[in-house]
Parts: C-alpha cells; sequence; structure tokens
C-alpha cells in the first residue's frame, strides 16, 4: 500500500491531463484524472463520462508500468476516432435496439431487463447492489449494458448465451 500510495504521488503531478487505468480483468481505461482517495479513482473519459473504480479493481502494477512506458517513450497510445457515416446500429453492438425510461430502479432488476430482452442468462455478483436513473431511445441493449458497467465500474462477459456481472 505505502507502495502504491508514493508512486501515485510522484506521477500525480504529470497526470494533470491524461491518466491510464487497467482494471484486473484486463480492461484498459484512458481519461483525465477527476479525483483519487484513499478507496477509488475517478477518471473522465473522452466520451464525459466520469468512470469509478474501487482501489481493489485496479491492477496497479500494469497501470504504474503504463505510466512508466508512456514518461519514457513520450508516447501515449493512439486515441481513438469514431467516424459516423450514418445513423446505424454500430458492429460493436449486436442487440436489438430497446427504448427504456426508469427512475431509481434497482441495478440488478435493470439487468434482468437487459438480459430478458437479449435472451440471455444472468448472473450477478451479489456484492453488485444501488439504483440507476437511466432514458434510452432505441439502443442496442448490449450497448446499454456496456454504458451502465463502465458508469458503474462493474466489469461484464459474455460468453455465449450467458452474461456474467461483477466488481
Amino acid at each position: 500500500m505505502f507502495w502504491r500510495t508514493f508512486v501515485l504521488l510522484l506521477l500525480i503531478p504529470t497526470l494533470g491531463f491524461s491518466y491510464t487505468v487497467i482494471r484486473k480483468d484486463g480492461k484498459r481505461f484512458d481519461g483525465t484524472l477527476v479525483q483519487e482517495s484513499e478507496n477509488e479513482v475517478l477518471i473522465k473519459d473522452r466520451d464525459g463520462v466520469t468512470l469509478r473504480f474501487k482501489k481493489g479493481q485496479i491492477d496497479w502494477e500494469k497501470t504504474v508500468a503504463e505510466r512508466t512506458s508512456e514518461e519514457k517513450t513520450g508516447v501515449r497510445p493512439k486515441e481513438r476516432t469514431i467516424e459516423i457515416k450514418s445513423v446505424q446500429k454500430s458492429p460493436k453492438w449486436s442487440g436489438d435496439p430497446i427504448s427504456i425510461d426508469f427512475k431509481d430502479i434497482d441495478i440488478r432488476d435493470l439487468f434482468r431487463v437487459l438480459a430478458e430482452t437479449g435472451k440471455m442468462n444472468l448472473i450477478v455478483d451479489p456484492t453488485v447492489k444501488g439504483t440507476v436513473t437511466l432514458k434510452m431511445t432505441e439502443v442496442p441493449w448490449d450497448q446499454v449494458l456496456d454504458v451502465v458497467c463502465r458508469m458503474y465500474g462493474l466489469g461484464y462477459t459474455i460468453d455465449g448465451n450467458v452474461v456474467s456481472i461483477g466488481r
């Protein structure tokens, strides 16, 4: 813990514009550091979405190694650019579009609705709790799943027809 805090204190001044977090499941997140506390890290991604990571979710060795590599080479990973040619369903999202409007729905119930819409089986870790307010119009159900999981710092996998969600 001391080592992580010491390294972060050394790196924080250089992180004014960008911050990379690599979760324990290997997923990488880039953004601007919003806040770092003893228990969590908040970054704002390119889309303006604030992502919250609990300290236990972050693979600190890979995250620190990534920052060190960027500082030595002076090269950041190539930024993704999205070109929208027409209003079509992105090939990344294969789910049927849905329109939903919920206020303070239990997050587990939302995942049940999404799994039912996508005709998927669902496993949710018991530690996943909270409420969600969202309004989506004609958005693929799997994109809704991805956005909600990113907002709440959750990970998910889709293996065949089974969706597993956890921290």
